[in-house]
């Protein structure tokens, strides 16, 4: 192996969290007294911007992948970061407008995660590739590629952590397609994962409307109650006006306009 393809090897290892011994030197190295100090020379190094750091760590895995074939593991471990790179890429691109840059790196994105599905379906973190695969293709306007990514997240990866956000992912989609009865459904799974799955007020907010577009007046108001007394009442007591926060005061007000 050459001296460069060395260093990259190195540096993709130490990125992917094969060493911490770097750590440790500077740990040792920052012993000593107070007179060392006082001859200390203090250099002061600026952190490149984000957009570049992302842009270096992209060109040292794609070289990585160019370079290594023997290694499955970290092959896999690489392709999926780069992906997530690209992801996070494209999510910084359209917050600055740039639409054109998006486009390219999530197409890269893509057949980065497609061709690890495929190359490698017993990988262990595939419930991880198949999530940012999913918001890939809703990121490039393809709602229904993502919903057959997700179903296959949900159905064969149960025990993936996950699958709750999916299941909302889901649910979004279902319910922007109109398809109602199947977002309540995906959303119902969301509420079984339980109050702290991190999307279980969310979850009962859109169950209640998915029920309300099906006509099911009764039942949307038993979920809309159920959020209300979790955002209104706190140990039996009805909470002040002003210690909500903006998202809970919104969900509140919403749900209460759609019982009205």
């Amino acid at each position: 192996m050459s001296r460069a393809s060395s260093a990259v090897a190195l540096f993709v290892a130490a990125a992917l969290g094969a060493s911490a011994a770097g750590a440790a030197d500077q740990k040792a190295k920052a012993t000593g007294t107070l007179k060392d100090l006082e001859s200390r020379e203090v250099q002061v190094v600026r952190d490149p911007p984000t957009d570049v750091r992302q842009q270096q760590a992209i060109e040292q895995y794609r070289r990585f992948l160019e370079l290594q074939s023997d290694n499955a593991k970290m092959r896999a471990e690489a392709t999926r970061r780069l992906g997530d790179l690209q992801v996070e890429v494209d999510e910084s691109s359209r917050a600055t407008g740039e639409a054109s840059l998006s486009g390219a790196e999530l197409g890269e994105a893509i057949k980065l995660y497609e061709g690890l599905l495929a190359a490698q379906p017993d990988y262990e973190r595939n419930d991880a590739v198949m999530y940012q695969l999913a918001r890939a293709y809703e990121a490039q306007a393809q709602p229904e590629k993502a919903l057959a990514v997700l179903d296959q997240l949900v159905t064969k990866r149960s025990g993936s952590p996950w699958v709750t956000e999916s299941q909302f992912r889901r649910g979004e989609i279902l319910f922007s397609a109109g398809r109602y009865r199947d977002a309540e459904a995906a959303y119902a799974a969301v509420i079984h994962a339980g109050v702290d799955s991190g999307f279980y007020d969310q979850g009962l907010y859109k169950h209640g409307w998915s029920l309300f577009k099906q006509s099911r007046g009764e039942e949307c108001v038993a979920s809309f109650l159920r959020l209300l007394d979790r955002m209104l009442v706190n140990d039996g007591k009805l909470r002040e006006g002003d210690s909500l926060s903006r998202p809970e005061r919104e969900l509140s007000d919403d749900a209460l306009r759609a019982m009205a």
